[in-house]
């Protein structure tokens, strides 16, 4: 009889919904909109899809990407540049830490399953 398949917990559920969450006002927290539409933007945070929050997500990095860009040829946007990565080296090392714990957690369910039984396979010579 074949294994279920692994489904992630409560907690695996809560801990990527809380990165995401920090992802995203990290990225509006050194965008170029104004107070009032971040403002905006985190109250309609809860009434998106992860469709849509994924989509806001890679527009935020775009448009924070093409910043950067415009802020490279200016030195004196250096404060921006240095708040984008810091941004995203704590994304990184975000993802890194849930992947980590994952991995973790997939092997001790791994280690929990019993081991198949190992079976001889003879071939007929013909």
């Amino acid at each position: 009889m074949a294994n279920p398949p692994i489904q992630p917990t409560d907690a695996d559920v809560q801990d990527y919904l809380q990165h995401k969450y920090l992802h995203v006002m990290r990225l509006l927290n050194v965008s170029p909109f104004e107070d009032d539409q971040k403002r905006a933007w985190v109250e309609l945070l809860p009434l998106m899809t992860m469709e849509q929050l994924n989509r806001f997500i890679a527009l935020l990095e775009q448009m924070l990407h093409t910043n950067l860009e415009e802020s490279l040829k200016r030195p004196e946007d250096q404060r921006f540049i240095d708040q984008l990565k810091e941004a995203t080296q704590f994304h990184d090392e975000e993802v890194a830490n849930i992947r980590n714990r994952t991995l973790k957690g997939l092997q001790a369910i791994a280690d929990e399953l019993p081991n198949p039984p190992t079976a001889s396979v003879q071939v007929p010579r013909t």
